[in-house]
């Protein structure tokens, strides 16, 4: 953390009234901060000019430098990239609230290799602390670009979110931001009180954050309207800095819930199946039964359906419980049709059944 108050020989009080200058012209809608000189090393540099103070992070580019150390060191990564071996990849994927997502990485050519990654491929994307799980399909793989050297924590990949229509905006103020800061209510700030990541929405006016020039107070959270992109960002830290005064913010939005399926087993054509393969063999598109839901063909594998499931956990609602009351269903309105239920009419509503542990045991359209 930098201390605006520390004494310095290196530079004198012009260099620190300018990077205040900068800070307090820093737009505020997903800022990243990209300090080179003054990240690793908690110290400033008195040639600091406008585009070392602050960026917009729809201008950040991979391979760049942001501002951010990760106060969980067991989190932080090394910066291992190597120019001449890794790639940029483009990819577009459909989330499944129906709304589309871009995405640049830094990968190695490992990397490409073992998922089988070349344009106009579908590749199966894990990343669901990015908001990023499913399948994408790659629209472009380029050269490395340039990797910036000294310190600070590289950019190793880049997200652009059409906005879910069911996703909360909200206003972030800490003391002596001259404007708020724009996040959505799932991102992760440092909370200096808690010594720990906490989501934007459960933040209290009065607790202190980690900004670039110390500790500062929560000044308000309020709730607004917003219908443009959102942004974010991966680094080797896992940490960036956002907004005015350069608040210490996650990469990763609150993690999303995998799905973990039982290892009952269900006996379908006369043998024994686990639960996953259950739905596939009973729900699937290609089910050889005439009286059940059934998935439609979009959802053409398992994994697919498993994507499906997951959205179901994190988005959908417990409406009621199972046989014996050693089970719970979670269902979700998708806002599209996902296949037909019992009675053979379309429809957009998925059902999930979990175990006491929460485990899925079976799921199916309703």
């Amino acid at each position: 953390m930098i201390d605006l108050n520390a004494k310095s020989n290196r530079f004198g009080w012009l260099a620190k009234t300018w990077l205040l200058f900068c800070l307090l012209i820093a737009a505020t809608l997903g800022f990243a901060w990209n300090l080179p000189g003054a990240v690793a090393a908690l110290r400033f540099v008195p040639d600091l000019d406008s585009s070392q103070c602050s960026i917009p992070i729809s201008e950040v580019r991979l391979g760049q430098r942001v501002a951010g150390i990760n106060p969980l060191r067991e989190q932080a990564e090394k910066d291992e990239v190597e120019q001449a071996s890794w790639r940029k990849i483009s990819l577009r994927m459909t989330k499944m609230c129906g709304k589309d997502l871009w995405i640049d990485l830094l990968r190695p050519e490992e990397w490409i290799h073992a998922v089988g990654a070349k344009p106009g491929a579908i590749v199966l994307l894990d990343m669901p602390e990015m908001g990023a799980f499913g399948h994408a399909r790659i629209l472009e793989i380029s050269p490395c670009p340039e990797i910036q050297p000294g310190p600070g924590t590289l950019v190793t990949g880049r997200f652009r979110h059409e906005l879910d229509d069911k996703a909360e905006v909200l206003s972030v103020c800490v003391e002596g931001q001259v404007t708020p800061t724009t996040v959505t209510s799932g991102h992760l700030y440092w909370s200096a009180d808690r010594e720990d990541y906490v989501e934007a929405g459960d933040l209290v006016a009065g607790e202190r954050l980690d900004t670039i020039v110390g500790s500062r107070k929560v000044a308000s959270i309020a709730s607004v309207e917003h219908t443009d992109f959102v942004y974010n960002l991966e680094t080797t830290e896992h940490v960036y800095r956002v907004g005015s005064l350069g608040a210490l913010v996650h990469n990763s939005c609150t993690v999303p819930k995998k799905a973990n399926w039982t290892n009952q087993y269900y006996n379908v054509h006369r043998r024994e199946v686990n639960a996953l393969d259950h739905v596939w063999l009973r729900h699937g598109r290609g089910a050889g039964y005439s009286d059940v839901s059934r998935f439609s063909s979009e959802f053409s594998s398992k994994s697919k359906i498993k994507g499906l499931v997951s959205d179901a956990l994190n988005r959908g609602t417990v409406v009621n419980k199972g046989l014996q009351g050693n089970t719970k269903a979670i269902s979700i309105d998708v806002g599209r049709v996902i296949g037909q239920n019992q009675n053979g009419a379309p429809t957009s509503v998925i059902q999930v059944f979990l175990d006491l542990g929460n485990n899925v045991k079976t799921v199916f359209p309703l």
